[in-house]
């Protein structure tokens, strides 16, 4: 069976995943945005600057996540221990909540 760091390697490297999946999207998003015609309705191109802009959210959650992750592997603190294993669901569960939103908006 895998052992508490193991888990906290594990989840240190899944959260800068996702983090990193998330930057490109919402490049991706804001790249789109930029190179609309301008005749394009501005409500449109708002929709997709306010879709790259919610992103932050979750990748501000897994860069935290991954910060707590790593002060945890480093200093075995049971506060940081409380953050990190809880926190990769919450980060898991953002990620997906905003994944369905941003498509759902677009």
């Amino acid at each position: 069976m895998a052992g508490e760091r193991d888990i906290a390697i594990a989840a240190l490297g899944a959260s800068i995943g996702l983090a990193s999946v998330l930057v490109v999207f919402m490049g991706f998003l804001l790249a789109h945005a930029w190179t609309l015609p301008n005749t394009t309705p501005t409500k449109i191109q708002r929709k997709y600057k306010l879709a790259a802009r919610w992103g932050l959210v979750p990748t501000s959650l897994s860069v935290l996540e991954a910060l707590a992750c790593y002060g945890w592997l480093l200093s075995a603190q049971a506060c940081l221990y409380q953050i990190w294993v809880p926190g990769f669901v919450v980060v898991a569960v953002v990620f997906l909540a905003y994944a369905l939103v941003a498509v759902a908006m677009i």
